[in-house]
Formats: structure tokens, sequence, C-alpha cells
């Protein structure tokens, strides 16, 4: 019997319909397709679902290695909180939303600085929800802190002088765009193919090409979610570019520390997350 195995009958759920694997086609049928893309990077062994989502990961690294990005991966798809890793009969438990930065893992469960075991944790209390009265609450989970990477960038425009509606529509558009750059979009490469490119256009304040690429996106994409203000490329001003290059940069605008910025993967991170996130916004 696998290590996965003994863990899937330990926690009851051998049998269990809620309990897939990415083998064949049948477990499209039971994820909506926004999170596919993101579950196959990921590539678990097997995952347990609720209500057409994957709450529970597991992954068996006795034989194999985990992807270096896998850490990254797991806490920028959101909305699995709990991640069994198996090697060499030795379970550990890791917060899906809590990712360390300097360490670039996700956090171990811990209950009185010791490692939370699977003879602690049952699989029926993480799908009822009992189980998050007794467990640790997640730090740096991908959406608060994308929100408050973008809240602190618009509050800075603001008092540097841009108008409200303007620094929420410029961060819009430039979300956006590195959306689209992180799904393979193809952009004019008049403006930028990458990643890097796209940085580029706001760390030389290249004002003029900024605003014709918005022109660009609009008519390309014939949307008007973000709309350019009467004044708004006049009142862009370098201070304003350069606050925007380091929210896209990884840096924190009031710290000027590293923020989480570089660490999100828009393939990854679902669409409905990112709308959720800038409503809020």
């Amino acid at each position: 019997m696998s290590e996965l195995n003994k863990l899937f009958k330990k926690l009851g759920v051998s049998t269990s319909d809620f309990l897939l694997t990415l083998k064949g086609d049948k477990w499209k049928g039971c994820i909506p397709y926004r999170l596919q893309k993101g579950l196959e990077a990921i590539n678990p062994d097997a995952f347990f679902v609720q209500e057409n989502k994957p709450i529970v990961f597991f992954f068996d690294f006795t034989v194999k290695k985990p992807d270096e990005d896998l850490f990254k991966k797991i806490w920028n798809l959101g909305g699995v909180p709990v991640v069994f890793f198996v090697k060499n009969g030795v379970t550990e438990i890791y917060n899906g939303f809590s990712f360390d930065v300097e360490s670039s893992t996700l956090e171990l469960f811990e209950a009185g600085n010791k490692k939370v075991s699977d003879d602690e944790i049952s699989i029926w209390d993480i799908f009822s929800g009992k189980a998050w009265g007794n467990l640790p609450k997640p730090k740096n989970q991908v959406d608060e802190k994308l929100l408050k990477n973008l809240q602190d960038a618009k509050s800075t425009l603001e008092y540097r002088g841009l108008k409200s509606d303007y620094a929420q529509n410029i961060i819009g558009r430039l979300l956006f765009s590195r959306y689209l750059i992180d799904r393979g979009v193809k952009i004019d490469k008049k403006y930028f193919n990458d990643a890097g490119s796209f940085l580029q256009i706001l760390k030389s304040k290249k004002k003029n090409l900024l605003y014709k690429y918005f022109d660009y996106l609009k008519e390309t994409f014939n949307g008007d979610l973000f709309p350019i203000g009467e004044t708004e490329q006049n009142d862009v001003g370098k201070v304003h570019l350069e606050i925007l290059y380091k929210l896209f940069n990884g840096d924190d605008v009031i710290s000027g520390q590293q923020s989480l910025f570089n660490l999100y993967n828009f393939e990854i991170i679902p669409v409905e997350l990112i709308s959720e996130v800038y409503e809020r916004f």
C-alpha cells in the first residue's frame, strides 16, 4: 500500500467520491474551467473537493521531489487551506493560505509550537468547517495581501495629488495588463511583450506610450471597465508613475521594503478572486 493510500485510509476517505486525481478527464467534470489550468500547474497526486472546488491537496514525495515553485503556486490558487505532504512514512501538513516570504514555503500547521499531525486533523472537520476553530488563522493570504498592496498604492497616489477615481482606474488597467501577460495573451510588441518590458514602460516614465497602450487596450478588448478621465493623462506625473512602478515591481510603496507583488502569478490566481479583490479595492 502506498504512503498516500495509508493516509487516505487513516483519514477515512479512500472510497470517497470527493477524492479525485488528475488522471483521465473525470476530474474536469467536477472542477470549473477557471480553476483547471492552475490545478494542472500544481499537479497534486490527489485532491479533496467541496462544492466543485479543491480544499485539500495531497502529495507523495517518497520518490519525486517537489517543484521549487510549488508552494507559491498553491498560495496563488487560494481556496485550498490544507496541504498534505508524505515522504518515507512522515506526514507534514501545511497551511495553503499562509506563505512565508523568507523561506518561500507555506507555513506548517502548528499548535503550541508543535506540528499538527494527521491524527489531530479530520478531513470531515475540514469539509464541514469545524476544523477552523482549532487551527491558527492564516497569514499573508493571497487575496488579502493583494488587496492591501492595491489599497496602499491607491492611497499613496491620492496623497501625491491624483484624483481617487484616476488612481483606481490606472491601477485597474495595469493589473488587468499583468493578468493578460501571465495568461499568455499576446500584446502588440511595440508596447511590451513580457513582464519585464511591461515594467520598463513605468520605470522609464514614458507616459505618452503608456496612454497609447491604454487606448490600444480599450480598442482591442472592447471594454470600458477602467475609463480614462478627461484630465487624467495630464494629471499623471512622473511621481505617480514611480509609485506604480514600485507597486508592480514588488516594492512596498509605503515602507520601501519588498512586498509580495512579484510573487503573484495571475495565470494561477482564479479570475473571480481578482474580481473580488478589485470590487473591495
